[in-house]
């Protein structure tokens, strides 16, 4: 018998497949590195140091705002460690209302850029996680804890890029919020930008669970 495949499902691996080619390749496919380091920046400025800036308005739970963007100041070639928290870009923060942080970047912030979020009175739960890699589904448990707790009100949730491992932790706090009937597996990929199988995978494990509970 042949095997049925769902349309969704090949135009959403499509479509991951695509973002990542983008990324692994950008440095190559614009015209310089520099006029594609200068876009970026101009980006970034328009938000606050915060490129890729967006309100995720869909099956978010009520009386919580949810914000998605790549990590403070990123740069393509530098990678996650390109990350710089500084104190306009927290002021930022505070001017959107943002009272907590989600990070899956590889790499923790500093002390000193800690003490800003600290002294602006904004919570930070991070999770080392490599590029392209996938939360454990302990962790997207304990990023939903963190998000509907009672004193959380608006949360930024952030990686490197502020594709993969980001739609992933977005798409948890959805499924959570809808009890795991929301987002469907094509919004995963091709709204959220859910890169990988195996975030795919962990995000079905998180569903399931949710489904039972």
């Amino acid at each position: 018998m042949p095997m049925m495949v769902d349309v969704s499902d090949v135009h959403g691996l499509l479509a991951g497949i695509a973002q990542r080619h983008f990324r692994e390749h950008a440095v190559r496919e614009v015209d310089t590195l520099a006029s594609f380091m200068c876009t970026v920046k101009a980006k970034a400025t328009m938000s606050g140091e915060w490129y890729q800036w967006k309100k995720v308005s869909k099956y978010v739970a009520s009386g919580h705002q949810l914000f998605r963007s790549s990590a403070p100041n990123y740069n393509i070639r530098e990678g996650d460690r390109s990350q710089r928290l500084t104190a306009p870009a927290v002021k930022f923060l505070t001017d959107q209302g943002i009272d907590s942080i989600i990070s899956f970047n590889e790499f923790s912030y500093r002390d000193d850029e800690k003490k800003l979020l600290a002294d602006a009175k904004i919570s930070y739960l991070h999770f080392s996680l490599e590029d392209y890699a996938a939360p454990t589904l302990a962790q997207l448990e304990s990023a939903i804890t963190f998000f509907t707790d009672p004193k959380q009100h608006s949360t930024l949730v952030h990686c490197g890029f502020g594709h993969g491992r980001t739609g992933t932790g977005v798409t948890a706090l959805q499924l959570a919020a809808t009890e795991g009937d929301n987002p469907t597996e094509s919004e995963w990929m091709n709204e959220n930008y859910v890169e990988e199988p195996v975030q795919m995978e962990v995000l079905r494990k998180l569903r399931g669970k949710l489904g039972k509970s």
